[in-house]
């Protein structure tokens, strides 16, 4: 048993399948689960491993430093330079000790990104596609054949994660729904302006309003929360007070308190199986 399951246990979780941990017994979990009307899911960590935004920024700054010589990239590659210290030592600095907030990079990457072709990040975004974690599409597949509604609640960026839903889909038939992310504005040129101020999302608490906002607009009433960890909470505390249905993916122990269902797998076939469970139930 690892450190994150033996906290599960001290918590009032038992195991209710390999990996699976829950509050309650299994037969009242799966009556629960058969009662969801909307699934929302976090992105980065969660749906993918890794902090999507900052790997395409890397690309592109990696695409445009190998042709540094071109004028217009040479100063895309100086404006780059300036600002991709700072999210490089945020990364480090959540592998080091473990405190995940990946908000704190959003505000730098708006000024890393600034000036720089949009097609550049639609292009980074391809090779992401093929490394969401087994069991994402099948999931996905399962909640569109019974009519579930389906979308991602993200603190990322449209033209990053908007360009991975659209292949995924194409590629594995798993359609989202909708997905609540930072738009980002172009210019008449096609490249990154800025983050559209109606539409920007910085901290925790924006999620609780984004997914508030989709069950209201879909008539949820008992909606399905998944994510990973603190930047996730005001979710999973919005799904709470809604009387939904909360799974931490890999969870933080920050985010214990919050959840219904905690999965310690490193994919999400244990999802998929307990939702097929449950649809069948």
């Amino acid at each position: 048993m690892n450190t994150i399951e033996k906290e599960l246990e001290n918590a009032g979780f038992g195991e209710v399948r390999p990996r699976v941990w829950a509050r309650e017994g299994r037969s009242a979990l799966l009556e629960r689960l058969a009662g969801v009307d909307l699934f929302a899911t976090d992105f980065d960590e969660c749906m993918h491993p890794d902090i999507t935004q900052a790997e395409t920024g890397m690309a592109v700054y990696r695409k445009i430093a190998a042709s540094v010589y071109d004028p217009h990239h040479f100063a895309l590659y100086a404006n780059m330079t300036l600002f991709s210290g700072p999210i490089i030592a945020i990364k480090l600095y959540q592998k080091l000790t473990g405190d995940v907030k990946n908000s704190r990079m959003i505000g730098t990457f708006q000024k890393l990104a600034r000036g720089i072709p949009v097609q550049y990040f639609e292009e980074a975004a391809e090779p992401l596609v093929g490394r969401f974690f087994p069991g994402v599409a099948d999931t996905l597949r399962l909640l569109n054949r019974r009519g579930v509604p389906a979308g991602v609640i993200s603190l990322g960026i449209d033209i990053v994660i908007g360009e991975m839903l659209r292949r995924l889909e194409e590629r594995e038939q798993a359609r989202v729904d909708f997905f609540d992310c930072t738009r980002v504005e172009v210019d008449a040129h096609g490249c990154f302006r800025r983050y559209d101020p109606k539409h920007a999302y910085y901290n925790n608490e924006d999620k609780r309003t984004l997914l508030r906002a989709r069950v209201e607009k879909l008539g949820a009433k008992r909606p399905l929360v998944v994510g990973h960890d603190r930047d996730d909470m005001m979710m999973f505390d919005e799904a709470v007070n809604l009387e939904g249905v909360t799974v931490g993916f890999r969870p933080r122990r920050e985010t214990l308190a919050l959840l219904d269902i905690a999965v310690t797998a490193g994919d999400w076939t244990p999802i998929h199986e307990l939702l097929k469970d449950a649809l069948n139930h």
